[in-house]
């Protein structure tokens, strides 16, 4: 029979988008990071031409009867989705939660397909008492304009800032909602900023650290939505497998990224020093053991406060190439340990309280690994090592454009290698102007925090610690950014289109923080290459640029950030927009207006 307990709230769909925007300027960006060659030996590209994109669906419902429901099956099709994926399969995952619904309570429905389907599809929610809701999809008709693209938190968890992407410059929002309480009139709307328009919600007390909620926002397009879990939003700088905290705070890190667990004293031994830890916390073996210790978490080390989150199984993209060699063609081999992986995050959830788990991707299989894993874990972040790999540190950027799409509206972070790889053909570290570019490529697409991966000084490969120009050099790039980093962990996505106008040798990106407290805005110069010699970046002179302002502000000030203090820029403000000349640029930098 069918069930008129559950109401259909809103669906969504999310095509895999960006990905060729810049394959032409950028020849190796598909290259694979694992060097997969062809019968000729020649590296191949994970982008075919014959090979269509893929794309996320979207149903959040809500149980809206007076008792809690339990939905036991979910049908696509007429088909069990369970057993309707395995490696190679046209799902390649899907995501229920939560499956036992209390009165009133929403709950979401995502499938990932591999390929963007023409067909409408047939959901049956198959409830524990046989009673079951069928809905039909109608494709044409999902929302894919103003979606949520990116929801971020204040410090003390009384503020969500919300950001819709739309070029329609006249939406309006209508009605918003946290877990089905409206908030519509302790809602702030902005007006639009490079297709982004900004909400902030003013709760009316702080939520639970790690605790999950939905947010849903009606517009005059339709109505979007996302779950998310309450976390304090912070901009970090880490450090993989750094040495000791000392040596960590004087190179400007409060984060050490570790692989393996660490005891309870070493904890608190960083946490008088003031450095956060990320590690493996629950899992029994980051790399080869794709499961979870039941009491792997004690309670002394969940109310440890400064461990920042729990490293769910590494490089799960490098896994799938490598365990399932029966499935060709070989990219289709891409999510066959994604369903496990839901199953793995969601026991850490119930395992780790409070704490937050992060899932990195590595360069295998992209860009696609990133639409494929990017909404899995709390935090999904990209890890790029040109250098190692023998291509162009601007590839930071350019992949992290795509990568950032692909984790909309969850946080995204930004690894990048600062280490040489002596296998490879360059066999070098990376440059400083390198170095310099590829951490500005992580700020200008959108990433949340900036790790750097570094082998220990026992490994064959060159930890940084090896080179001290560089990790200086990786010292002052913090300092340089840290006046900025908690602006940049609310701040919208940045944005580019009909907001800057510079000459075509620079990517260029405006970064509006919450509130209108500033504009940022990140030059990056196009015109540099990397070789087995190093490094070379053509110089530019007397470079007009021109930033426009959110509407209704004005610049108070405006900056160039450097490592030795933020120096003030001359300008004139004329219609909005800052205008200035550069007199000399190489690599590129940052700005900062106040207004």
């Amino acid at each position: 029979m069918d069930s008129k307990k559950i109401k259909i709230i809103c669906e969504t769909y999310r095509p895999d988008r960006d990905y060729a925007d810049y394959v032409n300027e950028v020849p190796t960006l598909f290259h694979e990071g694992w060097n997969i060659k062809d019968d000729e030996g020649n590296i191949v590209q994970y982008w075919p031409k014959d090979f269509s994109v893929g794309a996320l669906y979207e149903l959040y419902f809500q149980n809206d009867s007076e008792k809690k429901i339990t939905i036991s099956n979910v049908k696509i099709n007429g088909n069990n989705l369970s057993r309707s994926i395995y490696p190679g399969s046209e799902i390649v995952w899907y995501q229920l939660q939560p499956k036992t619904l209390l009165a009133g309570q929403i709950g979401q429905l995502l499938i990932r397909f591999r390929h963007e389907s023409q067909k409408n599809l047939s959901i049956e929610l198959i409830l524990d008492t046989g009673e079951t809701l069928n809905y039909k999809v109608q494709k044409e008709k999902l929302l894919k304009e103003g979606l949520i693209s990116k929801i971020a938190m204040s410090e003390n968890l009384k503020k969500i800032y919300a950001y819709i992407e739309s070029n329609d410059q006249n939406l309006s929002i209508k009605k918003v909602e946290i877990d089905g309480c409206e908030l519509t009139t302790v809602t702030k709307t902005f007006p639009s900023y490079g297709e982004q328009i900004p909400i902030i919600i003013s709760l009316p007390g702080s939520l639970e650290k790690g605790s999950q909620h939905f947010l849903s926002i009606k517009h005059t397009s339709g109505t979007t939505a996302a779950y998310f879990r309450a976390f304090p939003s912070e901009f970090n700088f880490a450090m993989f497998k750094g040495e000791d905290p000392d040596d960590l705070l004087e190179h400007n890190f409060n984060v050490n990224w570790m692989h393996d667990t660490p005891d309870v004293n070493t904890i608190l031994d960083y946490w008088k020093k003031g450095v956060k830890i990320i590690a493996p916390f629950s899992l029994r073996d980051l790399h080869n053991n794709m499961s979870y210790e039941t009491d792997g978490i004690t309670e002394q080390v969940k109310n440890t406060p400064n461990i920042l989150a729990d490293y769910l199984p590494d490089e799960p993209d490098g896994r799938d190439f490598h365990d399932f060699p029966d499935v060709e063609p070989y990219y289709n081999r891409l999510g066959s340990s994604a369903q496990e992986l839901i199953e793995l995050a969601e026991s850490q959830r119930k395992i780790a309280g409070s704490m937050m788990n992060v899932l990195v991707c590595d360069s295998t299989l992209r860009p696609t690994n990133y639409f494929v894993y990017g909404r899995i874990g709390d935090i999904t972040c990209m890890d790029r090592y040109p250098i190692c790999h023998d291509t162009q540190p601007i590839e930071v950027y350019c992949m992290g454009k795509t990568a950032r799409r692909a984790v909309e509206p969850l946080p995204f972070w930004v690894i990048v290698g600062c280490q040489k790889n002596p296998n490879s053909k360059w066999k070098r570290y990376p440059t400083n102007d390198e170095m310099r570019l590829m951490v500005y490529s992580a700020v200008a697409c959108g990433g949340q925090t900036l790790a750097y991966w570094k082998f220990d000084s026992k490994s064959t490969y060159g930890g940084v610690d090896k080179n001290i120009e560089l990790y200086d050099e990786i010292a002052n790039l913090n300092k340089e950014i840290q006046p900025v980093a908690q602006l940049l962990s609310c701040a919208q996505p940045p944005v580019s289109k009909n907001v800057i106008s510079v000459q075509d040798n620079f990517y260029a990106e405006a970064i509006r923080c919450a509130e209108d407290k500033a504009t940022i805005l990140v030059l990056l110069n196009k015109r540099n290459i990397s070789d087995e010699n190093g490094s070379s970046f053509e110089t530019f002179k007397d470079v007009n640029v021109s930033l426009q302002l959110p509407d209704g502000t004005k610049a108070a000030s405006f900056k160039k950030l450097e490592a030795n203090g933020a120096k003030d820029v001359e300008f004139e403000e004329k219609d909005g927009a800052i205008n200035f000349k550069i007199d000399k640029i190489d690599v590129g930098g940052i700005w900062i207006a106040h207004h």
